[in-house]
């Protein structure tokens, strides 16, 4: 039902066309500027979450070992490094995938 609804708004568009709109939208820009941005981003979420962690624990015995230098910055370099890599995962490796691209396609329309 709500795909009938979605082509009947949209015209002859299929869900399928409408999420690859919704993914290019999210992942247009590729490359290393795009990524930097995903790293600085989760490194903003990281330090936020964090500092709100550390004034609802503050004055906790568990707040001097879990807040020591060393945990904090092993945190806030290891959490967006892994999350970069995941989108870097995403884009470069599933998001061609999904729409069709990849080397894997392409030897299906030369070989059909």
């Amino acid at each position: 039902m709500l795909e009938a609804e979605l082509k009947a708004s949209l015209g002859d568009t299929s869900v399928e066309a409408l999420l690859d709109r919704v993914l290019a939208r999210g992942f247009a820009p590729e490359g290393a500027v795009r990524e930097r941005d995903v790293f600085f981003r989760v490194l903003a979420a990281a330090a936020a979450g964090l500092l709100v962690r550390y004034l609802l624990e503050y004055g906790e015995v568990s707040n001097t070992r879990n807040f020591t230098a060393e945990n904090v910055l092993f945190f806030l370099l290891t959490v967006p490094a892994g999350m970069t890599a995941a989108y870097h995962f995403l884009v470069k490796f599933l998001l061609p995938k999904s729409r069709g691209g990849g080397a894997q396609s392409a030897e299906r329309r030369t070989s059909a």
